[in-house]
């Protein structure tokens, strides 16, 4: 396993890139996010499936083929990520 925290200065861009860095598509990631949902942190487990740039849309981190909501992370809300198996 190898862990990713993103800095929390970090912004949009530079939390795409650090986890682009880190993961390629196909690998399984548990990702920890900002987004709070009843008080609690977020934990998602997903094979990645795509990362989608600022430029043309919000950015996000695909898990499953999901979008954002049902399953992917926006990257400025990412603040863990964990490869499950490493290379």
């Amino acid at each position: 396993m190898t862990e990713l925290q993103i800095p929390a200065d970090a912004d949009e861009r530079e939390a795409m890139e650090l986890v682009d860095d880190l993961v390629d598509i196909g690998d399984v990631v548990e990702v920890e996010s900002y987004a709070m949902t009843g008080g609690e942190r977020m934990h998602q487990t997903g094979e990645v499936t795509g990362s989608h740039d600022p430029d043309s849309e919000p950015a996000y981190l695909e898990l499953d083929g999901q979008p954002v909501g049902e399953g992917s992370i926006p990257y400025e809300e990412i603040e863990t990520v964990i490869r499950k198996i490493d290379r």
